[in-house]
């Protein structure tokens, strides 16, 4: 199964950047191993992914060193 495009993912960033404009949220915290593959194409098993008005903050271990 391919991963999405970078377009792509920055489609569904701004949809939730809406949804936090609306909601007066100032940032999305996500656990979810499938919602942060959704959202960065990590397929790793342990990460948190932070999702604010300005960035995408992927926190990982040290198993995903590049």
């Amino acid at each position: 199964m391919a991963l999405p495009s970078t377009t792509a993912l920055a489609q569904r960033h701004a949809r939730i950047r809406d949804s936090l404009d609306r909601l007066s949220l100032d940032g999305l915290v996500v656990t979810s191993s499938t919602n942060i593959r959704y959202l960065s194409n990590h397929v790793g098993t342990a990460a948190i992914l932070v999702l604010t008005r300005d960035a995408v903050h992927l926190l990982i271990d040290f198993r995903y060193q590049e």
